[in-house]
């Protein structure tokens, strides 16, 4: 029966995780980037220095932990989006047992574990694009600051110097998927010890200098020999995370202090929203270890989303690492009412099985699992405009579609293209781009944007051979004013 428990919890948590995730085609932006370095990496077996069109990248100036995953599941399930996203996946479920292991073993109770990791994985911000679901960096992140906070808690609580050792491992883990970013935790940390008591004995701890020095022997060693790979690394990677992003609006992100708790209103948490205010009674809780692992967490959620919200560039994913701290608060909320039905139940009603706890527990997650599944199940592109092209490279890489004798015409940056090209061509395949403005008889083109096909009609007589959805292929027959085209 106890294993029986603990499937349940396994297998709710990877149904949510690991359903339909390489159906989509590569998102835009940091996935389809971090798909282009893990392919050159793959191909180059140069493990240092992750490239973009075969040059360094310094543009994407994370360290590579997330990058080298993705490669070695490559190496495991083929090139192709299951291996881009399957980090992210795997991250998410160990995510899972970390906090259920500290509901579990910590607190005692393998039901709010359950209660906490159903939570979690009916988060929509958290079991969404940008984080266990695509082949991004946060995902993973996460992990490792959730490792990081529950270590620490344990140090705080239990004084053992290995939790200490484990914090500072999992810190520098962090770190080496995200960079400074792995910074953002330590202000709520460094409030819980002031809480707990314990600044001044850690600040005189040999262990911390120790631990503290793998940091910045493992962090330092790999930025050093970074840059020495390939100059100019370390002032892209300034000018990129902290005076281009924590200083000063990147790449048109400019929101206000309010964003992210605007998201959460709008649909990151959807229904658990509602209940946190509500778990602030947990601070009433007489049970002392429940309330100091609840205030721990309030304190070092509240801190994180302070950063995050300080912070000039304010972007969607930028929350993640709150989820997990999020999934226990209200997680502990919704056991207490779980402990009032149960001890009811099985005091004034006498009933050994608890079924009115079992269905209290199904009737709160019956519809948040069930939007959870269905949410990914039905997903679906809509934004053709920027993922018609991506489902047309799926199709081609079954051959189903043959793109052999086209030319791809792309509209400016478009690293869906180029990873879906790469892969392609390397399946024995020739498939080349072409400027759309620099077209002649005979070729044939295949685009997936208005903004071609505005031109293209614009400026040559051309025929289309095949539509699927916004994607054209077309073959050009001549220019309709050879003197206009030309200015």
């Amino acid at each position: 029966m106890k294993y029986i428990k603990y499937l349940l919890a396994l297998l709710l948590c990877s149904f949510a995780l690991f359903q339909h995730l390489s159906d989509l085609p590569v998102r835009l932006w940091d996935e389809s980037r971090l798909a282009g370095n893990a392919f050159e990496m793959f191909k180059s077996g140069n493990y240092l220095v992750t490239t973009f069109w075969d040059t360094p990248d310094l543009w994407n100036t994370k360290p590579p932990l997330m990058i080298w995953l993705q490669v070695i599941s490559m190496h495991l399930v083929g090139i192709n989006e299951l291996a881009l996203r399957l980090p992210s996946a795997v991250a998410g479920l160990f995510t899972c047992w970390v906090i259920f292991q500290f509901c579990n073993k910590h607190l005692k109770s393998y039901v709010l574990g359950l209660i906490s990791v159903l939570v979690l994985v009916t988060c929509r911000g958290y079991i969404s694009e940008h984080c266990t679901r695509s082949g991004d960096y946060d995902a993973l992140f996460t992990l490792f600051t959730t490792l990081c906070i529950i270590n620490f808690y344990y140090y705080l609580r239990y004084s053992d110097n290995k939790f200490l050792y484990y914090t500072l491992i999992s810190f520098t883990f962090a770190a080496l998927t995200k960079g400074i970013a792995s910074f953002l935790i330590l202000p709520g940390l460094f409030i819980c010890s002031l809480y707990a008591g314990k600044t001044v004995q850690i600040l005189k701890n040999k262990h911390f200098y120790w631990g503290f020095g793998i940091f910045i022997l493992v962090i330092g060693g790999f930025y050093f020999f970074r840059e020495m790979a390939s100059a100019g690394y370390i002032k892209a990677c300034i000018e990129n995370d902290i005076t281009g992003r924590f200083m000063k609006v990147s790449d048109e992100h400019k929101t206000n202090f309010w964003y992210y708790l605007n998201n959460f209103i709008s649909y990151r948490l959807e229904y658990w929203l509602y209940v946190i205010p509500l778990s602030l009674i947990c601070l009433f809780w007489k049970e002392k270890t429940f309330k100091n692992s609840y205030i721990y967490l309030l304190i070092s959620s509240l801190c994180f989303f302070l950063v995050i919200s300080i912070s000039k560039t304010r972007i969607i994913w930028y929350d993640a690492p709150i989820y997990p701290l999020f999934s226990l608060m209200i997680g502990l909320i919704i056991y207490k009412i779980y402990l009032m039905i149960y001890h009811w139940e099985t005091h004034q009603l006498k009933n050994k099985w608890n079924i009115i706890s079992a269905i209290f527990i199904m009737f709160v997650f019956a519809v948040p699992y069930y939007n959870t599944i269905k949410y990914n199940y039905l997903a679906k592109d809509w934004d053709l405009e920027n993922y018609g092209m991506g489902m047309m490279w799926q199709k081609a890489l079954k051959n189903e579609i043959n793109l052999n004798g086209y030319y791809v015409c792309e509209n400016g940056y478009e690293p869906i293209n180029k990873f879906y090209r790469q892969v392609y061509n390397d399946k024995g395949h020739h498939v080349e781009n072409l400027p759309f403005d620099k077209l002649h008889p005979t070729e044939q083109i295949v685009f997936g944007h208005q903004v071609i096909l505005d031109y293209v009609k614009a400026h040559y007589n051309f025929r289309v051979i095949y539509q699927f959805e916004n994607v054209y292929f077309c073959i050009i027959d001549g220019e309709i004013n050879p003197e206009k085209a030309n200015n």
